[in-house]
């Protein structure tokens, strides 16, 4: 029986590959398959434990190695039959690959044990470059910034001088007052007493009230309020508001395309600038070219389509 589609038997044509039939719909009288499995079970007997439940783990690593190794019969590895190319294996991905393949499982293992060290040294230079966050959760730092939990910490939420509030019309404002000068235009901005809200003051109650004041004004009052301030309070806007921000307003970041407002391609340059004049093409836009020139006639791509072989749309995107 022939299991071949209409398209593989037509890139067959092309490539000029002969092929005059398909492995059977039925595994089990597959002699390769059946072959191919009692591989599989014979080399996982090798790694699983007694009570062998862990098996599936170990098949990943058997099935990389096996797409990764040469058949002996046609000199490929079955990656390379199927993908045109060498799988990267752990050892590469680290550390690039070698000028040479290793020819051997030990060679491989050699290459992986020189080059340990220096993985070695760049997970502990990783932990060495974050000396301050962990230096920071003692409560011996100068300024602790991790020493609570989580949650109750200056950065992850536990402060009201760094927080997101909401507003009286539904809005949000979001805060960042970590510094001294900056703090100060936050408190004064929202009318408060210095001393009756300090920027050591944590916990829930501190939170409340700014929470209180917030509810007070809408957004828009908020921002004219801190406009020209250095207290780090700016609006939280909305996806469907940001082509209004003043600056992206000013600027012209933003196009509209199919109804939708969207960024403007970026980088722009200042003395050659340009219109974009084009949207992003729609999928199975171009399916009826990209056939033609691969050699399909059009006769031979109208079938693929009427069969549902290809996707190819009919609506044309306007300029």
């Amino acid at each position: 029986m022939n299991f071949n589609s209409a398209l593989l038997t037509e890139l067959c044509k092309l490539l000029g590959i002969l092929k005059t039939r398909m492995t059977s719909l039925h595994p089990e009288s597959d002699g390769i398959i059946e072959r191919f499995n009692r591989t599989i079970l014979n080399h996982l007997a090798l790694f699983v434990s007694r009570n062998q439940p862990d098996w599936d783990t170990h098949l990943p690593l058997f099935l990389l190695a096996y797409r990764s190794t040469e058949l002996e019969v046609i000199g490929l590895t079955p990656a390379e039959m199927l993908f045109g190319r060498t799988l990267r294996l752990p050892c590469d991905i680290l550390f690039g690959q070698s000028s040479e393949t290793p020819s051997s499982p030990n060679e491989y293992i050699h290459q992986k044990n020189a080059l340990s060290p220096h993985l070695t040294h760049d997970v502990e230079g990783s932990a060495y470059v974050s000396s301050w966050l962990w230096s920071s959760r003692s409560k011996s730092y100068p300024f602790p910034l991790w020493s609570r939990p989580r949650g109750e910490n200056i950065l992850d939420g536990g402060a009201h001088f760094y927080q997101t509030y909401e507003t009286k019309d539904g809005k949000f404002i979001a805060v960042g007052a970590l510094e001294p000068p900056f703090y100060d235009a936050f408190i004064k901005g929202l009318g408060l007493d210095p001393d009756d809200l300090t920027q050591n003051a944590f916990g829930s109650e501190a939170q409340k009230k700014c929470a209180e004041v917030f509810l007070t004004k809408t957004q828009a009052e908020w921002c004219d309020v801190f406009d020209l301030t250095d207290a780090c309070v700016t609006p939280v806007v909305p996806l469907e508001e940001a082509h209004n921000h003043p600056h992206n307003s000013h600027n012209q970041s933003f196009m509209k395309q199919d109804e939708t407002m969207v960024p403007i391609p970026a980088p722009r340059l200042s003395r050659t600038s340009a219109t974009p004049g084009l949207i992003n093409p729609i999928p199975g836009q171009h399916t009826r070219e990209i056939l033609l020139e691969t050699g399909f006639s059009k006769d031979e791509i109208e079938s693929f389509i009427e069969d549902g072989t290809v996707y190819c749309t009919t609506v044309k995107p306007s300029l």
